[in-house]
């Protein structure tokens, strides 16, 4: 029997004054006008209804915001930039969102670590290393309005994912609020009696916890980076994959085709560097002699290698600007990501190619070292006309891959996780410890078990 959708509990005639009290007048939003932006996610496929956006600005306010939601059996959605793909971040029936935008401050932690608020944006973290003279290696191509609560709750990757591994990888505490609005000032704190929610509180897609701030690893900045596209066939591609992983050197791998830099260069107005049927975008940085370690892994082949910065830029903005450049198609968009070996990436293009209609699919992604050693992507696809996404994890899942990739499970593809395994099974119990009334961010990640929201 499926689990019966979560009925926000009713609103009290007090209940927007209350929440007011605590953030202020301007900082609770109930005009249609102004809260567009946040019931709706990046694709426009998932939207929804919202009594409330509340705004608030410490970490007192975001607690005692909870306990009141709490309270009054009120459901309350946290989002951050609102950059995900899978309606993770927005509100379906009537919740509030709990925005942590406001929550933007950096401050120096022990051992040369930075604290970020959880409304902090990726780019104003690095700004904020970088005026440290440090550098974090969470970053990504929404870095101007992907947050790092939202990172933590994802536990996104990025592209320096082959290099520091994902965002749990990089995190050494985080602070939180539960439900009731227990502030948690840190998840490692011995006797702490939520401590296990440290290895679930990244990835728990804001169900279990609202992330208040996190504690990033921080490392020095590079002496010299060199950055290269380097063309292959698809056939090829995971061959030469497996050559640069292993430079010492290597911070970013990135993958993408002959047809997706020709739409990003079409929309710069600029010649596209290179094309091919695969291209691997790579970044070195280190101290020694980069140039010499790329030429181990590229060989002959007719790759461009940019060495000033400016350079540099021109060759990552091909890649950072994919998104919008398919984007200014203007045509009905069907957006995933999915995670499959890099070897099977031509056998994709051709299914994807293959789908009713004929429409053009772009993709390109992160590389990584998957479990068996052999390099995975984590594909970002792009299909310019309205299609199913259960055909595209489908296909994907038919190759040996998996329909989740680093933007989450959210609303898209809980029905496709297991509530019988043992990692969505442990999430459930969680759930019931937690947040037994499933007032945390309802319909998302957690999968039905024949309970109702409530229940789970």
């Amino acid at each position: 029997m499926p689990a019966a959708p979560h009925r926000p509990g009713p609103y009290s005639p007090l209940m927007l004054q209350a929440l007011a009290s605590i953030v202020g007048d301007e900082h609770v939003l109930t005009d249609p006008d102004l809260v567009t932006g946040y019931v709706t996610d990046w694709t426009g496929r998932f939207t929804g209804a919202v009594k409330a956006v509340v705004r608030p600005g410490t970490t007192e306010e975001v607690c005692t915001v909870l306990a009141q939601c709490y309270q009054e059996g009120v459901a309350v959605v946290p989002q951050g930039g609102n950059t995900g793909l899978v309606g993770g971040g927005v509100p379906r029936s009537g919740e509030v969102v709990l925005s942590m935008l406001r929550l933007d401050e950096v401050t120096d932690g022990h051992d040369g670590m930075l604290t970020a608020g959880a409304g902090t944006t990726l780019s104003g973290l690095h700004r904020a290393a970088a005026g440290r003279n440090q550098f974090v290696g969470i970053d990504t191509s929404a870095r101007d309005s992907a947050t790092i609560g939202g990172m933590v709750a994802t536990n996104g990757g990025g592209i320096h994912t082959v290099r520091f591994g994902r965002v749990r990888d990089q995190l050494h505490d985080v602070a939180v609020a539960l439900v009731n609005g227990t502030h948690l000032p840190s998840i490692l704190v011995p006797g702490n009696p939520a401590a296990d929610l440290w290895r679930r509180v990244c990835g728990s897609e804001g169900t279990l916890a609202v992330v208040l701030s996190a504690t990033v690893r921080t490392g020095r900045p590079a002496a010299q980076r060199l950055v290269t596209l380097v063309p292959s066939a698809d056939r090829d591609v995971d061959a030469l994959a497996r050559k640069m992983m292993v430079l010492p050197g290597l911070w970013a791998l990135e993958v993408m085709g002959g047809s997706e830099i020709e739409l990003t260069a079409a929309m710069l107005q600029r010649r596209p560097p290179a094309t091919a049927e695969c291209l691997l975008l790579a970044e070195l940085r280190g101290a020694g002699a980069l140039d010499d370690q790329a030429l181990t892994a590229i060989g002959d082949l007719d790759a461009v290698v940019a060495t000033q910065p400016s350079e540099q830029e021109e060759l990552w903005a091909f890649r950072h600007n994919l998104s919008l450049a398919v984007r200014s198609l203007g045509t009905p968009l069907t957006k995933v990501d999915v995670s499959l070996s890099l070897a099977s990436i031509g056998q994709l293009k051709a299914a994807l190619a293959t789908l009713a209609g004929e429409p053009n699919a772009y993709l390109w992604g992160h590389l990584l070292t998957g479990p068996t050693g052999h390099p995975v992507v984590n594909a970002h696809i792009n299909i310019t006309a309205d299609v199913q996404p259960d055909i595209v994890f489908d296909i994907v899942e038919g190759l040996g891959g998996s329909a989740v990739g680093e933007h989450g499970v959210g609303v898209m593809k809980r029905h496709r996780l297991d509530p019988e395994a043992a990692d969505t099974a442990e999430l459930i119990r969680l759930k019931q410890r937690f947040d037994s009334r499933g007032l945390l961010n309802p319909g998302v990640l957690v999968p039905d078990r024949g309970r109702s929201a409530e229940q789970i």
